[in-house]
C-alpha cells in the first residue's frame, strides 16, 4: 500500500473575496502492485467520518479492495465542529448575559472571563441557559457552503493527474455521506464531464440556510458544561444588505442547488457522453435531507437524461450492517456503502474537463456563474457576472 499526504494552494472564494490563510491538504492511498483502475474521493461530512483515523481506514479498504486511488481532502471549512478542531466563541453580549445569570442565581464563578469555567458553573443548577454561539474553524475558515469545497476537490484531482500515481482518469468517483455527498453533487455540477459517478448517502439537495449562516435556527447544538450553546459556523456572507458584494441571495442559493432543472440541463449539455451516474440512498424519515425532495431531485436527474437510482430506506430495510438506524445518514457504514456501489461505477467515455479545457455557464436570476477548467494549476476557476448588464450610456446622444 502506497500512501502520501500533500499540501497545495486551495481554491479562491471568488464570491466574497475572503482570502485563504491555510494550505489545502489531502491524503491518497493506492495499491502496492498492479494498475490503478481509477480514483475515488471519499468525502467526509461534518460527522464521525471526518475523523482522520476513520478516513485512513476507509482509504486503505477501498484501495486494497478495488485497485483505486482513494483520496481524502481536508477541504475548506471541514473542521467546523468542536470534535474536529473548531473553537467555541461567544460574542460579548452573550458572555455578559451568562455572567449576569450566574450573578442573579448566586452561582459562584472563579473568573468571569473564562468561558469554560463560566459554563461549567451552571452544571447541577436549576437552570440550563441557551445562548447563541459561534464555531470558528482553524485558520479563519468561514462557511462558504459547497462551492469552494467542490473546487478544492477539483484542484486536488488536477494535482494528482499532474504528479500522482498513474490512474484511469475517465473513472473518477465522488462518494460521501450527508455534507460529503452534497459536495459530490457539487463537483458533478461544476465539472459535468469529470465524474464517472456520484455515490451519495443522505445528501441534501439545497443548502440548509442555517448552515450557511442565515435564518434564525441554530446549525449545531453543543452542551458545554451546564449551558446549551446554539452554534453556527462563522460565515462569509451577509444576509441583510443586498448592495454588498458578499450578499447571499437567490443567485447564490441557485448555484448551490443540485436539483434545479435549468442547471441540470446545462450539466447534461456540457457532458459529451452519457454524463455522470448517480447512486443515492436516503432515510425515509430524515429531518436534514428530506426524502421527498430527494425523490424530486432523482426524477429531475432522470428527466435530464442522467442514469440515476435512488433508494429510500424504510425501517424494514435496516440490516444492522449497511444501514443501522432510521436517522439522517442511516448510521451507515461507508465501507459497506462503497462495497455496494463502487463495482457499479465504470469509466466514462471522455477525459475530465480539466484535460479538455471545458467552460460551463449557469444562469441564475440576475447573475451567471462561469467555471473554467485548465490542464495546469489552478485547474479550475470560478467567476460571476451580470446576466442582464445595464447598457452603456451614450453621452453624446444624452447631450
Amino acid at each position: 500500500m502506497h500512501e502520501q499526504t500533500r499540501e497545495i494552494e486551495g481554491a479562491e472564494d471568488f464570491e466574497t473575496g475572503k482570502p485563504r490563510t491555510t494550505p489545502l491538504r489531502y491524503s491518497v492511498a493506492w495499491p502496492e502492485t498492479g494498475p490503478v483502475s481509477g480514483l475515488v474521493f471519499l468525502i467526509a461530512g461534518f460527522g464521525a467520518d471526518a475523523d482522520p483515523r476513520y478516513a485512513e481506514k476507509l482509504r486503505r479498504h477501498v484501495a486494497r479492495s478495488y485497485g483505486l486511488a482513494a483520496v481524502s481532502v481536508q477541504y475548506h471549512c471541514v473542521q467546523s465542529r468542536p470534535e474536529t478542531g473548531a473553537a467555541l466563541r461567544l460574542d460579548q453580549p452573550q458572555h455578559l448575559q451568562l455572567a449576569g445569570l450566574a450573578q442573579a442565581y448566586g452561582i459562584k464563578v472563579a473568573d468571569w472571563r473564562d468561558l469554560a469555567g463560566l459554563c461549567a458553573a451552571f452544571a447541577g443548577t436549576p437552570i440550563t441557559p441557551q445562548v447563541p454561539a459561534f464555531l470558528d474553524p482553524p485558520g479563519g475558515d468561514t462557511q462558504n457552503f459547497g462551492l469552494v469545497q467542490a473546487m478544492d476537490h477539483l484542484r486536488v484531482l488536477g494535482d494528482l493527474i499532474a504528479r500522482g500515481p498513474a490512474f484511469d482518469v475517465r473513472r473518477v468517483v465522488a462518494l460521501g455521506s450527508s455534507h460529503g455527498g452534497y459536495i459530490a453533487h457539487m463537483i458533478a455540477k461544476l465539472a459535468p464531464g469529470t465524474l464517472a459517478a456520484v455515490v451519495d448517502n443522505s445528501a441534501y439537495v439545497q443548502p440548509p440556510t442555517n448552515y450557511g449562516g442565515g435564518g434564525g435556527a441554530a446549525e449545531y447544538l453543543v452542551q458545554y458544561g451546564g449551558v446549551q450553546l446554539l452554534c453556527r459556523t462563522a460565515r462569509a456572507f451577509n444576509f441583510d444588505d443586498r448592495d454588498r458584494p458578499d450578499f447571499y441571495g437567490r443567485d447564490q442559493d441557485l448555484i448551490r442547488d443540485t436539483g434545479y432543472p435549468p442547471h441540470l440541463e446545462a450539466m447534461r449539455a456540457a457532458a459529451p457522453d452519457g454524463g455522470t451516474r448517480f447512486r443515492m440512498a436516503n432515510a425515509a424519515i430524515d429531518a436534514i435531507s428530506d426524502p421527498q425532495r430527494k425523490a424530486v431531485q432523482a426524477a429531475r436527474l432522470a428527466a435530464g437524461g442522467f442514469d440515476v437510482r435512488l433508494r429510500i430506506v424504510t425501517e424494514a430495510e435496516l440490516d444492522g450492517r449497511l444501514f443501522k438506524r432510521l436517522v439522517h445518514g442511516l448510521d451507515a457504514s461507508l465501507a459497506a456503502f462503497a462495497d455496494v456501489h463502487l463495482p457499479d461505477c465504470p469509466a466514462r467515455g471522455v477525459e475530465p474537463d480539466l484535460m479538455r479545457g471545458t467552460t460551463v455557464d449557469y444562469a441564475c436570476v440576475d447573475q451567471v456563474y462561469r467555471f473554467r477548467h485548465f490542464d495546469r494549476f489552478p485547474y479550475v476557476s470560478g467567476e460571476r457576472f451580470d446576466r442582464f448588464p445595464v447598457p452603456a450610456r451614450d453621452e453624446a446622444a444624452a447631450a
